[in-house]
């Protein structure tokens, strides 16, 4: 007699099920490194529709988590899962955030991949919290935002380039427009890689007029704590303030409610509609916020309302010029105050983020104290800890309200400086999971 497995033909069926459903969304564009798509609907429909679209970039999703797990986390995959499930699955049980649970199991279903699970996307979206959680913070980007008598028209300027490592960082060139079906959310516009259910690089555009992005908040005092009544993780905050925020106020009271304090940021907020930008810093039993309607906010990795830095930090770096936080912050603050103010627009933009001089060395020089961050260039002593040093800045994003209005913003994927990086030049173990990065031209998206 023969036999059926069971388990295989309905394994079958639930694929092919998967592949007749409806996909609301559609890819825009590709172009110049990026991938320009639309989805649409319920949450579920929304998750289906990014997990079929970026289907065939899950490959390399899946090359990364555990890589970056080993060389940033140095534990055992199977152990950074487990304290994942624990950690987060009752918060995501919570009915508050059912939204963003039902689109994860959209976006395993649309992907249909074995080992695309609820549990990796889980995973996958928690890395930056859990960096933070195992003690391996890290400063990442260089941003700022101004209005008023700071920028050519008086209208918002928002700019922000990502400094990642490179596994990571050249993942980050999906640029998604979500249209949640449901009456009291909002359309937005965010930057991110497949699978991830908010920005991680943290630069959005909402439909109605709120632009954002952030830096890091480095040397924490603390450890983030995670529960469902008062430690509710990043990722899931700032993708509902994203989602159901209307107003700058909106976003304050989202992301300072419950927060875990994991991957504390320096936020930079602007409401186009009121000609308003805001500095949000969530710690974890504190927040500090700063407004203004004429004037700039920048950071490079420091703490900067004295909420966040006298009661949530170790140090404040920011003004030595020797520290790599320091350098950069002090060759912002020539470049905003001195140098560019009441001229800011999108092109002196690109250039502040492409700039790399060097405070410390008074000098030009491409390297790990640049706002356009390259510790690739950095001698390496020891060839066994090159990863360590494949770090650097790995895209750059420049919008003004004009722009925002049609949800629109320029970006150019890689160095925001457009250097190229090649896998060969460095000598790579195939294990490596980093890409070559050709060089690309700033886009509008």
């Amino acid at each position: 007699m023969k036999h059926t497995n069971k388990l295989g033909h309905n394994h079958q069926n639930k694929t092919q099920r998967n592949k007749n459903k409806t996909i609301n969304g559609k890819i825009i564009e590709k172009k110049d490194g990026w991938i320009h798509l639309e989805v649409a609907g319920t949450p579920y429909q929304i998750g289906f529709a990014h997990g079929r679209l970026l289907r065939p970039h899950f490959k390399q999703v899946l090359k990364v988590l555990p890589f970056n797990v080993a060389q940033e986390l140095k534990i055992p995959y199977s152990e950074y899962l487990r304290d994942c499930k624990q950690l987060f699955d009752p918060i995501l049980d919570d009915r508050e955030w059912s939204f963003v649970k039902q689109e994860l199991m959209g976006i395993v279903a649309g992907a249909s991949m074995k080992d695309v699970t609820y549990d990796f996307l889980v995973a996958w979206n928690s890395f930056l919290s859990m960096c933070t959680y195992y003690n391996k913070n890290h400063g990442r980007c260089s941003a700022f935002i101004a209005v008023g008598s700071a920028t050519k028209t008086g209208e918002i300027v928002m700019a922000h380039n990502t400094h990642s490592d490179f596994a990571t960082g050249f993942l980050l060139n999906v640029v998604m427009r979500v249209k949640p079906s449901s009456p009291d959310s909002v359309s937005f516009l965010m930057q991110c890689a497949p699978g991830l259910i908010c920005s991680s690089s943290d630069w959005f555009l909402c439909e109605n007029g709120i632009i954002g992005c952030e830096t890091t908040i480095s040397n924490l005092n603390f450890v983030p704590k995670f529960s469902k009544s008062a430690g509710v993780p990043y990722y899931l905050r700032i993708r509902k303030a994203m989602q159901f925020g209307k107003s700058l106020d909106d976003y304050v009271e989202i992301m300072s409610k419950n927060s875990a304090g994991d991957y504390a940021c320096t936020w930079f907020l602007g409401d186009i509609n009121t000609n308003e930008i805001m500095m949000l810093e969530n710690g974890r039993d504190h927040n500090g916020v700063e407004r203004t309607h004429d004037g700039i906010f920048h950071a490079s990795n420091d703490a900067m309302t004295s909420e966040i830095a006298v009661l949530e930090t170790t140090a404040v770096e920011k003004y030595n010029p020797d520290s790599v936080t320091g350098s950069r912050y002090l060759r912002m603050e020539y470049l905003l105050f001195d140098k560019y103010r009441g001229k800011l627009d999108i092109t002196t933009s690109k250039k502040i983020l492409a700039d790399h001089y060097d405070v410390s060395q008074s000098k030009y020089k491409m390297g790990k104290m640049n706002i356009c961050k390259h510790k690739e260039l950095e001698k390496i002593k020891d060839s066994s800890k090159i990863y360590e040093f494949l770090k650097g800045t790995t895209d750059g994003k420049v919008v003004d309200s004009t722009m925002a209005r049609k949800m629109q913003f320029e970006g150019r994927i890689g160095s925001a400086c457009g250097r190229v990086f090649r896998r060969s030049e460095f000598n790579l173990s195939s294990s490596v999971p980093i890409v070559n990065m050709p060089k690309h031209s700033w886009t509008k998206l």
